[in-house]
């Protein structure tokens, strides 16, 4: 899996703590190139906002459609800036959809 698939949900879980769903994205690449991973990243990115927008998040869950839920990226190499500002955009894209969007790099540092 990984940002190879870009149709493919990569882990699908629920937080402990609060029971929403969460969303996890496994970004394995090197930023050897950089627009290839961004576009490979954002592609991953419309694929799991579009999983969520066709209600498969919500009836996986036996949820409501609006129900509150997290998308998680986990890179196992630190995001350069640019790929900072691709996952501000995408906090942008992902209010209405009521998802939060996070990041931790595999080396335990959260944002």
């Amino acid at each position: 899996m990984g940002l190879e698939q870009s149709n493919v949900i990569d882990a699908l879980g629920e937080d402990r703590e609060t029971g929403e769903p969460v969303l996890n994205i496994i970004d394995s690449w090197e930023w050897f190139d950089e627009r290839e991973h961004l576009l490979a990243l954002q592609d991953k990115l419309n694929g799991y906002f579009a999983f969520v927008e066709s209600g498969q998040l919500a009836e996986h869950f036996g949820c409501s459609q609006n129900s509150a839920a997290r998308l998680h990226v986990v890179f196992r190499y630190a995001p350069p800036p640019s790929a900072l500002r691709l996952l501000n955009s995408a906090r942008v894209t992902a209010e209405p959809l009521n998802i939060r969007v996070d990041y931790e790099v595999q080396s335990g540092s959260d944002s």
